[in-house]
């Protein structure tokens, strides 16, 4: 089994984080063609375990429709709450302390055989 964990870790490091940091300028293809990979280079979901996150404060808060857009993708695709976890945290902010409260919970999805 492979793990991914997004906003650390993912082939060639594509962050829905890239996607926020660039949704203001106008006629951007990032989002798309980030979205277009997604479609093209997910890998098997038998195989495999996704696990995203996200904030609402500070860059995190411009992540939302971009997340929703993966998930809908994760779905046509395959993936299921067995191997694929997205979650909210209302009110976390895009820094380490926000991520330090919270890594247990794709450490403990990802290693959960």
């Amino acid at each position: 089994m492979q793990f991914v964990v997004s906003n650390c870790i993912w082939r060639c490091c594509l962050f829905i984080y890239t996607l926020a940091r660039v949704i203001y300028c106008k006629d951007n293809p990032v989002p798309e063609a980030f979205m277009n990979y997604l479609r093209r280079n997910l890998p098997d979901p038998g195989t495999h375990k996704i696990y995203f996150d996200y904030g609402t404060a500070t860059l995190d808060s411009l992540y939302k429709p971009f997340q929703q857009q993966a998930d809908s993708i994760m779905k046509a695709k395959g993936f299921t709450g067995r191997n694929w976890i997205t979650k909210e945290f209302l009110g976390a902010n895009h820094s380490e302390n926000a991520w330090r409260k919270r890594l247990a919970i794709p450490v403990l999805f990802l290693m959960k055989k």
